[in-house]
């Protein structure tokens, strides 16, 4: 348990806190953690909603997924230590059941706690609630950009407008510098993420490497950051960033 909740306090939710107040917070808030071991659904589409909490994801990685009525996949989004879940559900009207799919790839620890105590008045904890729901807004208001994101790379109109918009976007939150990027997916997790078939994503990642934009092998990825149509891209992705 000791070490768990020093991984509580790693992730931006939590990491503004002292030990102490970290206990005294997690108490009042009815915070109580689970671990979802790899493979594992977390929620399921169709689901009925039991409670209302808010997650907070510890440590793993989970894929938001949707299946078709045909079985075709989507992935719409990945979530990372730090990320919240059940906001929808919590801080809205809330739906009676769940609408996507919640997939640990990795094994996950999610802390789990009562968004109701954060509407409730307590005066020895207030000053750190007040805080903590700036907090949550700040991480809202972030995924929100990391949505519209993915928006503008499912706004392109090619195969190759969407990897190379998706792959400026990660080299920008990597740093400019940085031409060598590891992500998240796999090829077809990939193709499911950019809403594209897999053999036309590996054929336009085979043409990319021939002409010298980009190497790759497994989820790794050298880009060429010096070639004119990668410039190009990324100069585009900059612009939109200043807009979302």
């Amino acid at each position: 348990m000791e070490r768990s909740l020093k991984l509580v306090k790693n992730v931006p939710l939590f990491n503004w806190l002292s030990e102490p107040e970290l206990a005294l917070l997690l108490s009042y808030l009815e915070a109580h953690l689970e671990c979802f071991p790899k493979g594992e659904y977390i929620n399921t589409a169709g689901s009925r909603v039991s409670n209302a909490e808010i997650g907070c994801l510890i440590s793993g990685r989970i894929q938001h997924v949707k299946y078709g009525a045909r079985g075709n996949r989507s992935i719409l989004d990945i979530l990372t230590p730090g990320c919240l879940m059940g906001c929808g559900h919590a801080l809205t009207t809330r739906r009676p059941h769940h609408t996507t799919n919640m997939l640990a790839v990795e094994e996950c620890l999610i802390i789990y706690f009562s968004h109701q105590k954060l509407e409730l008045y307590d005066p020895s904890v207030s000053p750190l609630i007040q805080r903590l729901e700036r907090k949550i807004i700040q991480i809202l208001a972030e995924r929100n950009s990391k949505l519209m994101q993915k928006a503008d790379i499912l706004s392109k109109r090619t195969i190759r407008e969407k990897v190379l918009t998706y792959l400026s976007y990660l080299n920008l939150e990597a740093g400019l510098d940085d031409m060598v990027l590891d992500v998240y997916f796999t090829h077809q997790e990939m193709a499911d993420y950019l809403h594209v078939d897999r053999s036309a994503l590996s054929r336009e990642l085979s043409k990319l490497r021939r002409e010298g934009i980009l190497n790759y092998r497994g989820n790794h990825f050298l880009l060429n950051l010096s070639n004119d149509i990668f410039q190009e891209i990324v100069i585009k992705a900059t612009d939109s960033i200043k807009f979302i």
